[in-house]
């Protein structure tokens, strides 16, 4: 995929800022990690840049990421997000840093709110695991599914389920541990899109 400058309205600035990237298929802008940490070091200069390590194993991750800077009106905006990691659907040069990866999402995540970027841009770290071409669910919590034990139930009635049937956890967690691009039926590729964006969204909610 080309990477370019791409021309983003910012209401932090009330204009537009130049960061690399491209827009995938399903016409959401993603930014590299790369070019998103340069603006915000060279922008603010000052900014506090705090990483708490949630959880960590060999196949997991969570890293909390909180930004803290004076801006132009002499106010002080702070922004907190969640990154969070499964070794198993991480591209194979990344499996051997899982802390790192999900430290660059909550960072991303962080500096994309903080500026105030439209609300389909993502870092080209941010899950659904690399994929470009990914699937992007406007409203995931209220999708219904419609494969397997959670089929003609909402996203969020199936997670509300996993609480106290454990048969449902077990498959929720299953469902969460596969990567949506590798499955061939349309129906449960686009349902596990759902689910995963579900996820991303709750946990990110929870961090405000």
């Amino acid at each position: 995929m080309m990477k370019s400058y791409i021309a983003i309205q910012s209401t932090l600035f009330n204009g537009v800022i130049d960061l690399v990237g491209y827009t995938d298929m399903q016409g959401n802008i993603r930014l590299t990690h790369t070019s998103i940490y340069a603006y915000m070091s060279r922008t603010f200069p000052q900014m506090s840049m705090e990483f708490d390590v949630r959880s960590t194993d060999v196949n997991h991750a969570v890293v909390v990421c909180r930004l803290r800077s004076k801006i132009f009106d002499g106010s002080v905006r702070t922004v907190t997000e969640i990154g969070e990691t499964s070794v198993s659907l991480l591209p194979d040069k990344f499996k051997g840093y899982p802390v790192q990866v999900a430290q660059y999402i909550a960072f991303d995540r962080a500096a994309i709110k903080y500026l105030g970027l439209p609300s389909n841009t993502y870092s080209t770290f941010e899950p659904p695991y690399f994929t470009e071409n990914a699937i992007r669910i406007p409203d995931p919590a209220n999708y219904v599914l419609g494969f397997g034990i959670f089929r003609n139930r909402t996203v969020q009635q199936a997670f509300e389920e996993t609480k106290y049937n454990e048969a449902s956890h077990a498959t929720m967690d299953l469902y969460l541990h596969i990567d949506p691009a590798t499955e061939k039926d349309p129906v449960k590729r686009e349902g596990l899109y759902a689910i995963q964006q579900y996820l991303a969204l709750y946990r990110s909610r929870r961090c405000q």
